[in-house]
């Protein structure tokens, strides 16, 4: 039955190979991926921080990714009975946000300084365009911007590193050398190959194995093979963009035609073919780009160089480019489910333990009245992991949008309306600005608003050794959130591996279980996956043969079993000697042949 079972897993296998992605999952659960993954992370947060540093300008692409913006928790779209499977918000991030009709009716109109005073005869004021309308879903007043537009500024998380691969570039291209954004993004993007040449080269190397020969490698072993392919992992997309950067400069050299008087630009108008030729071998060098993970993955399953990923990369993009296209977005829509599962298991999981914690009795005479709440003060913002860990603080919950709705319950006048929310939140202790801002928006982001309030009401009651607590429980989360969005960036290289094997299958036609190991690493897999079968043993036979010492010819004597010859150095004996070691082949107690004095065998 096992057998049978496995042939029809081949069969399946043989005759829909794009299956083989459903194994990034598995894969990129690997803790030491994890930990490479949170390692390269750090580093790059912290290196862009350091070039903003530099440079002066703002932190881009340095964000602290826990609290980066994502979108909705899938622990609240599950749980929550404004929750929505389908809104965009989670699955892409923050877009645009639109006002759901399970929201309250004064989170639902326009902001309340954007309503016209009626007039002095009482006449009903003319309606006028609101900065922000439900109709537009714009809760802010800012013109709704493309889904496509929001994907690029906040991917989903497991698109995050081609991301920050490519916003740089094209941060090169929106910019000119005069300025220090230019030279922010052009070390930004040195730093994030080097730091991928390191990490990202480790988990392919680690990911190959375990597609190819269904083994493990250790950490160890990752890193000592991509800090020795350094230079090939470092170079290879470096390459197209030294070609990028030499058609620029023969371009650029070209247009001092332009400062011919006269006869300039007859010129120049004459020669721009030769402009436009080059822009489309610019065009097709950073098209290519897009198979930019491939490079990692031929170093890592090949052991070759970076002219080979190089090639390799452009070949299979340009030739099979529905292929990879395919794949790719199989392994986008597969990652969006596998990544909302990760974050809903984590965030429940932390949930959980702050709940069985809260049950303690005896707590609510602290000075917070809710310290287990308190101590996620410094929470990651992400995926909303602050508010989901802290709503439920009585002081919170003062001043959440279900108390505001219920204090303008039956106030339908906007003028009285605005003045029972600013007697409400002065009456909590609210600042005229957080007022002014509670006013000014609608829907989620006044809700995040009135969470602010809150959460600066809990600091006000919490002491200092509750402060230090909860930087100590912050730094727990912050690194249980390091390693969830490191799944996310394990994800992205492994399945970018698994659709190497898939291109190079297609194009090569080379079998998925052949890749390059060196010499360490074949003496530890010296058998393919899945084999149990131990390596024979050398019989007795196969030994290797030793002459014996030459004798005279009148006393040589017939060569004797190589189970029973003695040492060389050991005289002749008359006595029968027992063999020094046991052999398979023939009993411990066989006694040696006798010989007499001529040396021929009794």
């Amino acid at each position: 039955m096992p057998e049978e079972k496995e042939s029809r897993e081949l069969n399946f296998r043989q005759l829909m190979p794009w299956t083989e992605l459903f194994r990034a999952f598995q894969l990129a659960l690997e803790p030491y991926k994890l930990l490479l993954a949170a390692t390269a992370i750090v580093v790059l947060t912290f290196g862009w921080w350091l070039l903003a540093l530099i440079f002066g300008v703002d932190n881009q692409f340095g964000e602290w990714p826990p609290n980066a913006p994502r979108g909705t928790n899938p622990y609240a779209v599950v749980t929550d009975r404004r929750g929505d499977l389908l809104s965009a918000e989670f699955w892409v991030g923050s877009i645009g946000r639109k006002a759901t009709p399970a929201l309250p009716p004064e989170a639902t109109a326009p902001p309340l300084e954007s309503q016209p005073a009626p007039s002095k005869d009482g006449a009903a004021p003319a309606k006028t365009p609101a900065a922000g309308s439900a109709a537009t879903g714009d809760a802010s007043g800012e013109a709704q911007v493309s889904i496509v537009a929001e994907i690029y500024n906040q991917p989903p998380v497991h698109l995050e590193p081609f991301h920050k691969f490519i916003a740089p570039v094209t941060g090169l291209l929106k910019h000119n050398p005069g300025q220090r954004q230019w030279w922010y993004c052009l070390f930004g993007l040195i730093m994030t190959l080097a730091v991928w040449a390191i990490f990202g080269g480790a988990i392919t190397r680690i990911a190959a194995v375990q597609i190819a020969r269904n083994e493990k490698i250790s950490v160890v072993e990752a890193l000592r093979f991509s800090i020795t392919k350094f230079l090939s992992f470092f170079a290879a997309p470096l390459i197209p963009f030294g070609g990028v950067a030499l058609i620029a400069v023969l371009m650029m050299v070209g247009g001092l035609i332009f400062l011919i008087p006269w006869l300039g630009e007859f010129l120049a108008s004459i020669l721009w073919v030769f402009a436009l030729a080059g822009g489309l071998v610019m065009a097709m060098i950073l098209i290519g780009l897009v198979g930019w993970p491939l490079m990692y993955a031929t170093i890592s399953t090949e052991g070759s160089d970076s002219f080979d990923a190089l090639s390799r990369c452009y070949a299979y993009v340009f030739q099979r480019p529905w292929h990879y296209l395919f794949y790719s977005v199989v392994a986008m829509l597969y990652g969006v489910l596998v990544i909302f599962f990760v974050v809903f298991i984590t965030s429940f999981m932390v949930y959980l333990a702050k709940w069985a914690v809260g049950l303690t009795p005896g707590l609510s005479w602290r000075a917070t009245s809710d310290p287990v709440s308190a101590s996620f003060y410094y929470a990651p913002t992400s995926y909303d992991w602050q508010q989901l860990l802290m709503k439920d603080h009585p002081l919170i919950a003062e001043v959440n949008l279900k108390a505001l709705d219920a204090q303008l319950e039956g106030i339908n006048d906007p003028a009285q309306r605005r003045a029972r929310i600013e007697a409400f939140l002065t009456e909590k202790g609210a600042s005229p600005q957080e007022i002014t801002r509670v006013l000014r928006s609608t829907g989620r982001d006044r809700e995040n608003v009135l969470f602010e309030i809150g959460r600066a009401r809990v600091y006000q009651k919490m002491n200092n050794f509750q402060v230090v607590g909860a930087v100590i429980v912050a730094f727990w989360l912050h690194l249980l959130f390091l390693l969830m969005l490191g799944f996310a960036y394990s994800y992205f290289w492994s399945v970018s591996t698994i659709i190497y094997f898939l291109l190079r299958k297609r194009v090569d036609d080379t079998d998925m279980d052949e890749v390059y190991l060196e010499e360490e690493e074949e003496e530890a897999y010296p058998t393919p996956a899945g084999s149990n079968t131990p390596s024979p043993r050398p019989s007795a036979g196969t030994l290797p043969m030793v002459d014996a010492p030459a004798r005279p010819p009148e006393a040589a004597r017939p060569a004797a079993p190589l189970a029973s010859e003695a040492p060389k150095n050991s005289p002749p004996a008359e006595a029968p000697q027992p063999p020094l070691e046991p052999r398979a082949e023939k009993p411990a107690s066989e006694p040696a042949p006798k010989t007499d004095d001529n040396g021929s065998s009794k």
